[in-house]
């Protein structure tokens, strides 16, 4: 992009004035376009700069977030690859930025007390291209948020290095000078259709003294809770219906409320600081479950 700068750089300079003069903004590839057009009067001169390589930059750009002096690009030269870039608007000096740093330009011209806050966390779920699966059936009509959700946190599940940004910032956060969270380990499973391979990755988390979690506002049964505990898996489940019966709170593992989040958590990180304390606090724990499932 620097030499493109170069290439026609009065006119180029006086289309970054262009963008930055009405301040914080976000412009998209149609209103760069009409900004560029008004910018530069001589239809020669600016068919010459849209011809040359700051022409083709532009026409690949997505969207550009505006906070004076600054420009910040979304470019995507090619379906699913993307690269972004800040151009300072008074001198053309060129920076690559990271995505992560992009959406903070973009956060900014919304929200600029979110986007200087230093607990504000920005994950990259990568480009939606082609290989995104798309609903096809009538029953979907109305899930579509649902459904994208569910998808950009899958992308956090398919590769091993993808939940590390979010993994190293929860590991960061303190409160008067104490970690939040443990430095334990994290595995995301995708949901599992396989009964037989269900009852062998209890048995796996099992085998690693994890434990099993089910925090459903209400349950009217419980199978999975008898299924982990018969595992010997520690159990925290619901205290709204089928387990509230099932589990024994304290003894064969524990009831949790599913509308208070904050004493759950910290029912489940209790129990991991006391398993580190006791090593044999967790076998103690999981003879009794699966006790309890043997009376019950």
């Amino acid at each position: 992009m620097p030499d493109a700068l170069r290439q026609s750089r009065y006119h180029v300079k006086k289309c970054f004035a262009r963008y930055i003069q009405q301040g914080k903004r976000l412009l998209k590839l149609h209103q760069l376009m009409n900004e560029l057009e008004q910018s530069i009067d001589d239809q020669a001169e600016r068919a010459q700069l849209l011809e040359g390589t700051f022409g083709y930059i532009l026409c690949s750009t997505q969207e550009a977030a505006v906070v004076p002096p600054h420009v910040a690009f979304a470019i995507r030269p090619s379906p699913g690859y993307w690269e972004y870039v800040k151009v300072n608007a008074n001198d053309l000096a060129v920076e690559s930025i990271t995505a992560p740093e992009y959406l903070k330009y973009k956060e900014s011209i919304f929200d600029e007390k979110w986007s200087k806050d230093e607990n504000a966390l920005e994950v990259d779920f990568g480009a939606s291209d082609y290989s995104v699966p798309r609903l096809t059936l009538s029953s979907s009509i109305g899930n579509g948020m649902r459904f994208i959700s569910k998808f950009l946190s899958s992308r956090i599940y398919g590769k091993e290095d993808a939940a590390k940004p979010l993994v190293e910032y929860l590991l960061s956060l303190q409160l008067h000078g104490e970690q939040l969270m443990m430095k334990g380990q994290i595995r995301w499973i995708a949901a599992q259709t396989d009964k037989h391979r269900n009852a062998e990755l209890y048995r796996s988390i099992a085998d690693t003294r994890g434990a099993f979690v089910q925090p459903a506002f209400y349950e009217a049964f419980g199978l999975t809770v008898i299924e982990a505990m018969n595992c010997g898996l520690p159990t925290f489940a619901t205290n709204q219906g089928g387990p509230a019966e099932i589990i024994v709170d304290g003894i064969s593992g524990f009831h949790i409320d599913p509308s208070n989040g904050d004493e759950s958590s910290n029912k489940i990180a209790d129990f991991f600081e006391r398993c580190t304390d006791d090593v044999e606090y967790w076998d103690k724990l999981s003879a009794a479950s699966l006790q309890r499932i043997y009376e019950w």
